[in-house]
């Protein structure tokens, strides 16, 4: 059988990541009250609320943050110059309270910085970023393999969810250049392969295949 060249195979995405009520539950067990609570509980609320990336995340400094006109300063993905996203009341509320604990900073030091006892003070690192994620969501109970690029997944799939597959709100939201990468996200939240599958399925069912059978043998009679 002759092979057929070139065909781009594309590798399946699973887009769906998880529900928002657990991702609630993962921010239950931030103790916001603390340092790092703070922190963590500001991160969690612009990878959900903003959509940001890890590198978006941790390449932002304190002088990138305008509480006052409610936006943030970010570097997107594949971008020379950054731009200014708006941020809700809730996602200003947690930079300044993770900004209050701080107490001490100056503008041009990280927004997010490392707080053991070597790091102190220099950047945090999307790896870090990553491990704190993992672990908060592991201690929720959601999974031991979820990071933050599951969260940019599982704010678009809620959103597209939330109103019934707006593309254009999604795409501002998630920032990809190319419309069609969010049809990813909608077919996956709609599951439109295994909806077509369970209908195919139907067809060759025990009931059908045996009603087929009978059919035949009597017309052969």
């Amino acid at each position: 059988m002759a092979e057929v060249d070139g065909l781009t195979v594309k590798p399946y995405r699973d887009t769906r990541g998880i529900t928002a009520s657990q991702f609630r539950l993962m921010m239950v067990f931030v103790n916001r009250f603390s340092l790092a609570g703070a922190r963590d509980f500001a991160m969690l609320t612009l990878l959900w609320e903003a959509g940001l990336r890890r590198s978006e995340l941790v390449g932002c400094d304190v002088r990138h943050f305008d509480s006052e006109q409610k936006r943030l300063s970010i570097l997107g993905k594949g971008r020379n110059e950054r731009e200014w996203i708006d941020l809700t009341g809730s996602g200003v509320r947690a930079i300044s309270e993770w900004l209050e604990q701080r107490e001490v900073y100056a503008l041009t030091e990280p927004l997010f910085i490392s707080l053991d006892r070597v790091n102190w003070g220099s950047r945090l690192s999307g790896t870090s970023v990553y491990r704190i994620v993992r672990a908060l969501a592991k201690k929720a109970g959601v999974s031991e393999s979820f990071g933050p690029h599951k969260v940019r997944h599982s704010g678009t799939t809620t959103y597209l969810e939330m109103t019934g597959g707006d593309l254009r709100g999604a795409q501002a939201y998630s920032r990809h250049a190319n419309l069609n990468t969010l049809k990813f996200y909608d077919d996956n939240r709609k599951q439109l392969q295994k909806k077509a599958s369970a209908k195919l399925a139907e067809t060759i069912s025990w009931k059908k295949t045996s009603d087929s059978l009978s059919d035949h043998y009597l017309n052969q009679s």
